[in-house]
């Protein structure tokens, strides 16, 4: 599997198919995945989970404070767990949802 360092995606092809960067190594166990783009309460409840079920992660949000103020919308979340413990973060992300890791935003 290769790693996209830009979108920290792993992918099995040798071109990323979210941003189209060609420069991809091999995934290390540490290196931080992309899992899921939530909304904040959703986002919140499963990073509860992945804590519960002591799974590491760190979560980014998507859209900041300003906007979120001035527009009223609810910010969004990236969330991000080892390689490691990806498969067992997307079992459980699966139990959680029942749905793709990723909505529009």
């Amino acid at each position: 599997m290769k790693y996209c360092e830009h979108c920290h995606c792993v992918i099995s092809q040798n071109i990323c198919p979210d941003c189209g960067n060609s420069h991809l190594r091999d995934v290390e166990n540490n290196d931080y995945c992309l899992i899921a783009e939530k909304e904040e309460m959703w986002a919140k409840l499963f990073m509860e989970i992945l804590e519960s079920n002591h799974i590491p992660y760190t979560s980014l949000p998507i859209l900041g404070a300003g906007v979120v103020m001035k527009s009223g919308k609810t910010e969004w979340y990236r969330i991000y767990v080892p390689y490691e413990k990806l498969s067992a973060a997307l079992d459980l992300w699966k139990e959680t949802f029942e749905t793709p890791n990723f909505e529009s935003v």
